[in-house]
């Protein structure tokens, strides 16, 4: 989706408007979780890979006796998964009896709109103004502060 109103198209359809840093830590991320999804997945890939060349499987788990050390594994990963989910059904219970009636989560204070407006280094007017906005476009300079809010439609108050 292009949006030919602004002065410079969004990041998320530009990727070329991030630096050279956030490119390479966005690339960087997304290989480190490609590579931990291949490692999580490799032994079920190992296992349809045997399963496919069918005389290799027979001949590795059944004839030199495979199967039995995928038990032995088997069980092991089966009493980790167990005690893990085993601690962390307990920690619940633990805090879920510790804390019980005692509701120490609080709301945030609301921000007032000059508040709101110092954060984001604008004008309180303006402020006011772009809260009547039912849908609107917000572009920010290279400093990352708003440098434009545009109405895509009609204002809350036209309604």
């Amino acid at each position: 989706m292009k949006h030919t109103h602004l002065k410079q198209p969004l990041i998320i359809d530009e990727k070329t408007l991030l630096s050279t840093s956030e490119q390479l830590a966005a690339k960087g991320i997304t290989l480190a979780f490609w590579f931990a999804m291949f490692y999580l997945w490799q032994p079920l890939i190992s296992m349809v890979a045997w399963f496919f060349n069918i005389k290799l499987f027979y001949d590795h788990m059944i004839i030199l006796g495979g199967y039995k050390g995928f038990f032995e594994i088997l069980a092991l990963y089966l009493l980790i998964i167990t005690l893990l989910g085993g601690t962390l059904i307990l920690w619940g219970k633990i805090n879920q009896w510790r804390f019980r009636g005692k509701e120490r989560r609080e709301p945030q204070p609301e921000a007032s709109n000059q508040e709101i407006a110092d954060f984001f280094r604008v004008d309180d007017c303006q402020l006011s103004e772009w809260q009547t906005y039912k849908n609107a476009t917000v572009v920010f300079d290279k400093d990352h502060h708003v440098d434009q809010v545009t109405s895509l439609g009609d204002s809350v108050s036209d309604r």
